[in-house]
């Protein structure tokens, strides 16, 4: 009788285990549906950039942030940066940014550090490129 009462516990501890687990992958894969709603949001993945541009992936996505943000703030640009498995670091944020000044120059686009608050291209410079592109 005790190998049985044993058997029978152990039965409802795999059980709940086994629902803990499916709990867990629910759980997971809400999460994973979440983060690719929140990728896409960050990273404006929806918005082109101009080919001619001839930017890098990351380097695009940095792009569609200023474009689509009034002000991009540091933590704004390590954030995105980080998303593409690059070290988060304040010279890895201005390698990019002075990376993609230097490929936006020709096309008249600027970058302006706002002092204390972020990074972004001045308004009017905004609402000409994002009409071009709409």
């Amino acid at each position: 009788m005790t190998g049985r009462l044993k058997y029978s516990e152990l039965l409802i501890q795999l059980e709940d285990a086994r629902a803990a687990l499916l709990a867990e992958q629910r759980v997971n894969e809400e999460l994973a549906e979440r983060n690719a709603e929140l990728r896409a949001a960050l990273l404006g993945e929806a918005e082109p950039v101009p080919p001619e541009w001839r930017l890098t992936r990351t380097e695009a996505a940095l792009a569609r942030l200023l474009l689509r943000k009034a002000l991009v703030t540091y933590d704004d640009a390590l954030t995105l940066l980080s998303t593409h498995a690059l070290s988060g670091s304040r010279s890895c944020v201005n390698t990019h940014l002075w990376a993609l000044r230097r490929k936006l120059r020709p096309f008249g686009v600027t970058i302006e550090t706002v002092l204390g608050a972020g990074y972004r291209i001045p308004p009017e410079q905004r609402a000409a490129l994002r009409s071009e592109a709409a």
